[in-house]
This record gives C-alpha cells, structure tokens and sequence, in this order.
C-alpha cells in the first residue's frame, strides 16, 4: 500500500470494520457490498448458525466463483492462441 492510504468505514452485515487502504473507496466499498450480499443470502439460507460459520460459507462461495471464472478465462485464452497460432 502507499503513502495515499485512507481510513475506510465498513458495514458488513451489521457489523463496521475500519480498514485502511489506498484503493478507490468507491470500488472498495463495492467489493464490501459484494461480500454482504453473499453473506446475507448465506444467512438466509442457514438461519440460526452462528456469524463465523456463514462468513466462511460466503468465502468459499466467493472463491468458488473466482475459480469457476478463472477456469473460464484460462480456456478462452487458450481457444485464441489457438486460433492466433493458424492465422501466423
């Protein structure tokens, strides 16, 4: 981080986290609401589990999509080097 960093204030479902950062605070608070929204549909689908459990939920879920994407991306740019290679 450099020397730009800012004191954020976070709500993630209920609950502020103060984090410092120098990425635009308007993206970082997108991604936080990315994250409450996974977290709330976790705890709607888990009632009654305790805050840990479905923050973890929530990440594995996020992970798993960063995955399934990361997969994706890795395919398509291998179908266009492909591709590339019969053009040369």
């Amino acid at each position: 981080m450099g020397n730009d960093q800012k004191e954020i204030t976070l709500n993630i479902f209920g609950k502020d986290f103060f984090i410092k950062t120098d990425v635009d605070e308007e993206y970082t608070k997108k991604v936080a609401d990315f994250l409450n929204e996974e977290i709330k549909n976790i705890a709607k689908e888990n009632t009654g589990q305790k805050y840990e459990k479905i923050v973890v939920i929530a990440s594995l879920n996020i992970i798993d999509k960063y995955f399934t994407l990361q997969k994706k991306y890795e395919e398509i740019e291998n179908k266009l080097n492909k591709i590339l290679d019969k053009i040369e």
